[in-house]
């Protein structure tokens, strides 16, 4: 079987020293096999393969096994300890399920015991594709370029697609579990998916330009809520805002802008994160109470046909605002 992982190898010859050495992660694959015939006895080795190196470097496992360091495995992080020669190898980016079974299969061949054929390689120079770093991102600007025979890169962390004319959402983008950004901007989605929640690393989202209706309870109840740090719906045709959204606890930014909306929901002031809200182009006619509480660094309510409540018109009103010096003062005084 082979694995492909970060890995840094360390003497701990150096590390008792005091020097921790030259040597970076960097992407490997890593086997476990018989090593060809060439005058040292049998047994299994583990082989570690890079793309400066990729004929590989040999460990022998047979009772060669100090110690397997599992604890964050759950994270694709782990540590196996080289009895001869004294090194210590640091597997990092690791899938975690991959990982549990080949720690398993090293641990196996430390014992000597028989491993199914399933976990033995020959140990053979890895590819260029075994040894290359996973792809994580991707952009898309084009029909032409959208992958419609090809499946995308489990690896990806960011995705932009756009122009792409897409009337629906691609579901294949929901088993990207790695994702952290996606842009799906200046398409023709008319509709949410249902399954947000598998997404649940993602923190920043721009559907922006689209032909959205209305924002779906399955969004609002995914585990975005949690993740979810910017969120861009602009150009749309939202005319209504669940009040749900503006308990996205994380939220930093939101733009709404050039929708139809004709309110917003008192929860909208309850952000205690929120910094950047865009409600820009919209057809609100007064906004809740609530904006007080927030702290925003910047707030757009340009294009809004606000009048106040006695009808009069707040475009023809004219105001004066204290100057920065007098805000300065009364700021001086409060906190005095």
């Amino acid at each position: 079987m082979r694995l492909s992982c970060d890995v840094e190898v360390v003497s701990r010859l150096l590390s008792s020293e005091g020097f921790r050495g030259k040597n970076r992660s960097a992407r490997t694959s890593l086997a476990i096999g018989k090593k060809p015939c060439s005058g040292i006895s049998g047994g299994l080795f583990l082989m570690l393969c890079t793309a400066k190196d990729r004929k590989g470097s040999k460990y022998k496992l047979k009772e060669n096994v100090a110690a397997l360091f599992t604890k964050f495995v759950g994270e694709g992080k782990a540590t196996v300890r080289i009895r001869e020669p004294p090194h210590d190898l640091f597997l990092s980016k690791a899938d975690p399920i991959q990982l549990k079974s080949f720690l398993s299969a090293i641990k196996l061949g430390h014992q000597d015991k028989d491993l199914k054929a399933s976990h033995l390689t020959t140990l053979t120079p890895a590819t260029t594709s075994q040894v290359e770093r996973p792809k994580t991102k991707m952009y898309i600007e084009e029909r032409k370029d959208y992958p419609i025979t090809t499946s995308f890169a489990k690896s990806l962390e960011v995705l932009h697609i756009s122009n792409c004319k897409l009337r629906r959402f691609d579901s294949r983008i929901l088993e990207l579990k790695h994702l952290i950004s996606l842009d799906l901007s200046c398409n023709a989605i008319e509709n949410f998916p249902d399954q947000w929640g598998r997404l649940k690393h993602l923190a920043e989202l721009n559907l922006s330009n689209n032909k959205l209706k209305f924002i779906s309870k399955s969004f609002i109840q995914s585990s975005l809520s949690q993740s979810l740090c910017s969120l861009d719906i602009s150009k749309n045709c939202l005319q209504v805002v669940p009040p749900q959204l503006f308990k996205f606890r994380n939220l930093v930014r939101i733009n709404l802008s050039e929708n139809q909306l004709q309110s917003v929901p008192y929860s909208a002031g309850q952000m205690s994160s929120l910094k950047f809200l865009n409600l820009s182009m919209n057809a609100l006619q007064s906004i809740p109470s609530s904006f007080t509480a927030l702290r925003l660094d910047e707030i757009d309510l340009h294009g809004n046909p606000f009048t106040l409540e006695c009808g009069r018109d707040l475009r023809q009103e004219s105001y004066t605002f204290p100057s920065l010096l007098e805000f300065t003062g009364q700021a001086v005084v409060k906190h005095r």
